[in-house]
């Protein structure tokens, strides 16, 4: 997928809190669609669908392709990160605030947050900049 914005980013960097765990839990795909389509609607407008529609396509485009493609996970986290990187100068800080906190809601939207949602939790609150203190 060549032409990828920060939208497409933003839907990757849900899908894989979603996705951190092992499982994808339907509470926690409704969190990630919905919390997508209310930061990508301003910037995307009516083509808000087909911009989470393309950002689910690239994240599933890093699944294993066969059984020797080892590093396919951390090809997607690099690509998540790379984009995530660009959120910084594009997006104010309190929208990256309300990242950061979507984020934390899709993780515990199955009533529980393993560790490894943390890990990722935390690497994307230094991705985008954002400190505990930002939290509040």
């Amino acid at each position: 997928m060549g032409n990828l914005n920060l939208g497409h980013g933003l839907v990757a960097m849900f899908l894989e809190m979603a996705a951190s765990d092992g499982h994808m839990d339907k509470s926690e795909l409704q969190q990630v669609g919905a919390r997508a389509t209310r930061h990508l609607r301003g910037p995307f407008g009516d083509d808000t669908p087909k911009i989470i529609e393309e950002g689910c396509n690239w994240f599933d485009s890093f699944n294993p392709k066969s059984k020797d493609d080892t590093d396919w996970h951390k090809k997607r986290i690099t690509a998540i990160f790379t984009l995530g990187g660009q959120m910084v100068s594009a997006i104010p800080k309190e929208g990256r605030v309300q990242v950061i906190n979507d984020l934390a809601a899709i993780g515990g939207a199955d009533g529980k947050v393993e560790d490894i949602e943390k890990s990722f939790f935390f690497a994307c609150m230094e991705c985008l900049e954002i400190t505990k203190e930002d939290l509040g």
